[in-house]
């Protein structure tokens, strides 16, 4: 038995989550969401229309070296290879001519253009022999990946994919998520690119570096990082390492339970659950809530739902300087008075700060 489970165990406390070692922790996927290195490595495009050019360019935007094979070039394709090197971008090479086998070895992708199915099937079995993924465009029974749309906030990139099933829905996605996420985003990330060295070298793995991202992510739907940000950054960096962050305690209300039940969490609830190192729940909590968690928490279930068993399970772990969530059905901070009381006690004598992330979203207002 673990160090866990005899602590969990002892006086009737946690015991370890049945859904997290029973269930998928993940629905099936139609396709894997990967995110592909290029800078600097060769991708080779056949055809010179104006799909091929546009999957020239992305593959440009990714600081690839792109080769495009094509008896004629389309006027796009003329531009893009005409225009002058930009940062971060990867050339392009036009060569006036079909492709052939002896092209495609040592490419790390070969996007073609396939007027048949007989031209489709003949860039698969070169790509296929050469080790090289294939992208047949607009033939997705060909292609061993695809690109998908994608929500460009660079360093930050977002890809939506419906499979081929309905790309007009992805479009949809994509117009939502544009809307949320403003311009300024890129820069907050480029921001944390640099600052991420420094809270490195000055802060510790665990509380104190998540403590500081916990409250830099809070910025970044803002506008854009203001001049001298990066000296107020490196002044928080040094708060945090010489105050130490305080253990916490998170109530958090996870509404009606259902089969997938993730309607119920706010936002704030969500946010404050990926905070935590340590999540007491429910038994009968869904696993959907549970996996909203971080990877790295780990997740206990409770047997009982009395404030003082509560406050004893989450005061085993909260006295070693863990962030501890007590996860619970419905409303619990508006439904138990007497819990919220009997933490807020526990925390104030042990020094801990106990939040209560906003109530339970309003579901029916939704609909």
């Amino acid at each position: 038995m673990s160090a866990t489970d005899k602590r969990a165990t002892k006086g009737g406390g946690t015991r370890k989550s049945a859904a997290r070692q029973s269930s998928a922790r993940i629905d099936a996927l139609a396709v894997l969401p990967v995110f592909m290195k290029l800078r600097g490595r060769r991708v080779m495009v056949t055809g010179g229309d104006a799909p091929s050019a546009w999957k020239a360019e992305l593959a440009s935007a990714a600081g690839a070296r792109v080769t495009v094979f094509a008896n004629a070039m389309g006027d796009e394709m003329e531009a893009l290879a005409a225009r002058p090197a930009l940062d971060g971008f990867g050339s392009v090479e036009l060569v006036r001519r079909p492709w052939s086998l002896a092209d495609v070895p040592n490419a790390a992708l070969l996007i073609g253009d396939a007027a048949t199915d007989g031209e489709a099937w003949a860039l698969k079995c070169a790509g296929q022999a050469a080790g090289v993924p294939v992208n047949v465009i607009d033939k997705p029974q060909w292609c061993e990946f695809q690109f998908s749309t994608i929500v460009n906030r660079s360093p930050i990139v977002i890809a939506i994919s419906t499979d081929g099933a309905a790309p007009i829905v992805g479009q949809a996605v994509r117009q939502r998520i544009e809307a949320v996420l403003g311009p300024a985003l890129g820069a907050w990330a480029k921001l944390a690119q640099r600052i991420r060295p420094l809270v490195n070298e000055r802060l510790a793995m665990g509380p104190e570096r998540r403590a500081f991202w916990q409250s830099f992510a809070k910025r970044v739907f803002s506008a854009p990082p203001p001049v001298g940000v990066e000296t107020d950054l490196a002044d928080a960096i040094e708060a945090i390492r010489s105050e130490k962050p305080a253990a916490k305690i998170l109530l958090i209300g996870a509404g009606p339970l259902s089969a997938d039940g993730t309607d119920g969490l706010t936002l704030g609830a969500v946010a404050a659950l990926q905070s935590a190192d340590r999540i007491l729940h429910s038994a009968e909590m869904p696993a959907a809530v549970l996996e909203l968690a971080r990877r790295e928490a780990e997740r206990d279930a409770l047997s009982s739902a009395d404030p003082e068993y509560l406050v004893a399970a989450v005061g085993q772990w909260a006295e070693e300087g863990e962030t501890v969530a007590l996860l619970l059905p419905g409303d619990p901070a508006g439904q138990w008075p007497e819990l919220v009381e009997a933490l807020s006690d526990y925390a104030d004598t042990n020094g801990l700060l106990l939040e209560t992330p906003p109530a339970i979203a309003d579901t029916e207002a939704r609909g």
